[in-house]
């Protein structure tokens, strides 16, 4: 593996370029690429709604952040990996937990007591199946991000998990679409006896559907988490963690090169 330009995680780089920046004045601009050197600083980052608080609703807000401004997202995010992994561990959690309860409910109204209970343990065996298998491919991708970064970028641990976790509502699809088909064919049939019966064709055409978007859900969500991946790479591929004994740049560094 080449040499790199920074000594470790703490070596104070330009987060757009990856220039070497201690020794510079902190009111300076990146002699490299003109980013103002302060803005590669750790020290003002807010962190998303989950890293600030944890709770559903900031798991939601966090969510919706993603989705809606996924740069913005990953700017604001601060690298700290016990978040990555929660973030990512509660929302799988959240979301098998809607989708089992909304089935459960379900059985309750069309189901007897015995099929309700099969129904439930099937459900949950399948939710913790489920749950295993997307920790263990975010658990991967993490370890890839960190390999495949190595020779190119500075992504350690803690950054790299903070990525994942942050696009792991991509992992998450699948129970959140599945609660979304229970909810509307649930719908349906409560309204069904008020319908002409020249609905029985347009009513099996959204049952199709709704069988089709559950299993598309997979392929898609993890191609949405792969894309989520990508963008928290580009923006975090020179993220400077904040020092515990502080930066130093007081000291020219000994070496001003650049990673291109």
């Amino acid at each position: 593996m080449a040499e790199t330009p920074w000594k470790d995680q703490y070596t104070l780089l330009c987060e757009q370029c990856g220039y070497v920046l201690e020794g510079l004045e902190t009111a300076d601009p990146c002699p490299e690429c003109g980013k103002p050197i302060a803005e590669s600083l750790p020290i003002d980052r807010p962190g998303t709604p989950w890293q600030q608080k944890h709770s559903i609703l900031t798991l939601l807000k966090t969510w919706y952040g993603v989705l809606r401004h996924p740069k913005r997202t990953f700017d604001e995010m601060d690298s700290i990996e016990q978040d990555g992994m929660s973030l990512t561990a509660v929302g799988l959690c959240f979301a098998i937990a809607v989708q089992i309860l909304t089935l459960i409910v379900l059985n309750l109204v069309y189901s007897n007591f015995q099929d309700l209970v099969s129904a439930t343990f099937l459900n949950c065996f399948a939710g913790i199946i489920f749950w295993v298998m997307a920790f263990v491919y975010a658990w991967i991708a993490a370890y890839r991000i960190r390999a495949t970064a190595r020779k190119k970028y500075r992504i350690s641990s803690d950054i790299s998990w903070a990525i994942v976790g942050h696009s792991s509502i991509g992992l998450c699809l699948p129970p959140i679409v599945l609660f979304l088909n229970v909810f509307l064919i649930s719908s349906i049939i409560l309204i069904e006896p008020y319908l002409s019966s020249s609905f029985d064709s347009p009513f099996s055409i959204l049952a199709g559907i709704a069988y089709f978007a559950f299993f598309a859900s997979f392929p898609v969500g993890l191609f949405y988490f792969e894309i989520m991946c990508t963008i928290g790479i580009r923006r975090c591929k020179f993220r400077n963690q904040e020092n515990p004994l502080s930066w130093d740049l007081s000291e020219p560094s000994q070496s001003d090169a650049r990673t291109t």
